[in-house]
């Protein structure tokens, strides 16, 4: 869902020609091969120069993240394939319209346009950090860069297509289980790249605490009046504990410099010292020219941003963007977000299901069993999604459960071996009946289980009714040969005794339960 509206086609051309501009004006794509052989030799520039060379430790891989996201540019730590057991903070950047496009496939000479300039350049001709160092910790960024399909052609048909990160996070951490330090996220972006950063990014606390910080450069993502909902937002980075770096140049007239600032702002009003905000100007003599005059709207902040040399401004300690982001990490516990869990008789076994809203980093789901009095074992396990922010159900089937009653509770790990335990659900397994049904009482968990004995399948009307005769609820089920449990919600019921009336084809019943 896009938060802003469409720039017009002459802004759109206008875009596109300052990224052209920027092109020719940045040919710093040479770099000595940091990896085994030469490297991909990019084709020359229109004016006849030289196009470099592609430094090998860069590939372009084509997938299917999104129906609008089929390819990605990725950077891996020199020791990633040596050292399989180490993990790696992720680094996520969202180019520019002229960086962002790129037709779906796994030619890795497609990027040469790419690596040109901004943060791509920087990891190209070898200035972008290998090994950084915090807290006597070392830590290698493993960077990817998502991209749109189509052309930076004005009539690209997909020219407004968005890029959801938090889509290419779960990608990745799926691509690579138990790779990915799921603590160390970070984001950086320019220019557009911001738009679909900062609207993702704000959505929710949710997505905020899923990054431990993000350096946003030539910010175009607005705040009010084109936001309404901007307290909101900012309300959601504060509350997820996102760090967030904005740098402009201050002159800016393509995208006001005053928008990020207002983030940051709200932000700190909040938590004070969680976001911050420095301009960038070229000095006056031209010795320098970053962001590019009035031609390109003085918007070029990403020439002097993403320097690892030059930018080291006081209010970061004197920290680079790489530097100042690995300092922060966010306390990922929770893995998974479980809408549903339940576990009920079923044809004389027990039927055990759940739904998942929300996973992140997950590995395994479990499911153990005890009695009354015993040890909760494992007895099932199901792979878990690893990342998914949609909806995920599960089932599992206990084909042999124990006599009386059994206690199962649920178990999720996470790629690190940590462990979520839900709550437990009672199942029970009578070997005498009185009759048709089997009622436990009372009910102390909000859940009213019935237990149902019948020798053919058939359909049975449940009634929770009150001692007036009121009929509280009522459900009818089609009820399969042997026994079963059927579980009703009473949460919202008031604590009393009331009748449970039970009526099938064959055989009628009603008994007295009492909920507390």
């Amino acid at each position: 869902m896009r938060s802003i509206p469409n720039p017009s086609p002459k802004m759109r051309i206008l875009v596109l020609s300052l990224s052209m501009f920027s092109l020719l004006a940045l040919t710093c794509l040479f770099v000595d091969g940091q990896c085994p052989g030469p490297g991909l030799a990019c084709p020359p520039l229109s004016d006849g120069s030289p196009g470099g060379v592609i430094n090998c430790s860069i590939k372009k891989i084509q997938a299917n993240i999104t129906p609008y996201v089929q390819s990605y540019m990725e950077v891996k730590p020199a020791d990633f394939e040596s050292n399989p057991t180490r993990k790696y903070p992720l680094l996520v950047y969202l180019g520019g319209t002229g960086e962002q496009f790129q037709i779906p496939n796994s030619n890795t000479l497609d990027l040469c346009h790419t690596l040109y300039w901004s943060m791509p350049s920087r990891i190209n001709s070898g200035q972008f950090p290998s090994n950084l160092v915090y807290n006597s910790q070392s830590y290698s960024y493993f960077v990817v860069m998502p991209f749109l399909r189509g052309s930076t052609d004005v009539n690209n048909p997909y020219w407004y297509d968005p890029i959801d990160p938090g889509a290419v996070i779960d990608y990745m951490l799926a691509h690579y289980p138990g790779r990915i330090d799921v603590n160390r996220i970070y984001l950086t972006g320019m220019s557009r790249g911001t738009e679909h950063i900062m609207g993702w990014l704000s959505q929710s606390v949710d997505n905020a605490k899923r990054i431990a910080a993000a350096f946003i450069v030539a910010n175009c993502y607005p705040s009010l009046p084109y936001i309404p909902d901007f307290n909101q937002r900012v309300a959601n980075l504060a509350a997820g504990g996102v760090h967030i770096w904005g740098l402009s140049c201050t002159l800016d007239q393509a995208c006001s410099p005053q928008a990020i600032q207002d983030y940051v702002n709200g932000i700190n009003a909040i938590h004070p010292g969680q976001a911050l905000y420095t301009g960038y100007t070229d000095p006056p003599d031209g010795s320098v020219d970053y962001c590019q005059g009035p031609n390109a709207k003085w918007h070029y902040a990403w020439n002097y941003a993403y320097s690892p040399e030059e930018n080291r401004p006081a209010v970061t300690g004197g920290k680079n963007p790489y530097e100042w982001m690995i300092q922060f990490s966010q306390n990922t516990i929770l893995p998974v977000t479980l809408k549903n869990w339940t576990a009920r008789l079923d044809n004389d076994k027990v039927l055990l299901q759940w739904t998942t809203s929300n996973e992140f980093n997950t590995k395994q789901f479990v499911i153990q069993r005890a009695n009354v009095n015993g040890n909760f074992q494992d007895i099932l396990t199901v792979p878990a999604a690893i990342a998914s922010s949609s909806e995920k159900k599960y089932t599992l089937v206990d084909n042999q459960p124990i006599k009386g009653t059994g206690l199962y509770r649920l178990v999720a790990y996470d790629q690190d071996g940590k462990s979520t335990i839900f709550d437990t659900r009672r199942v029970s397994l009578a070997d005498k009946w009185s009759g048709n049904v089997l009622i436990p009482n009372p009910v102390t968990d909000g859940q009213l289980s019935v237990y149902i004995k019948v020798d053919r399948t058939q359909q049975v009307t449940f009634r929770l009714v009150d001692l007036t005769g009121r009929v509280l609820q009522q459900q009818s089920k089609q009820v399969s040969t042997g026994r079963s449990q059927y579980i009703f919600g009473v949460s919202a019921v008031q604590k009393g005794v009331y009748l449970v009336q039970i009526i099938g084809e064959d055989f009628k019943t009603a008994e007295k339960v009492s909920i507390e």
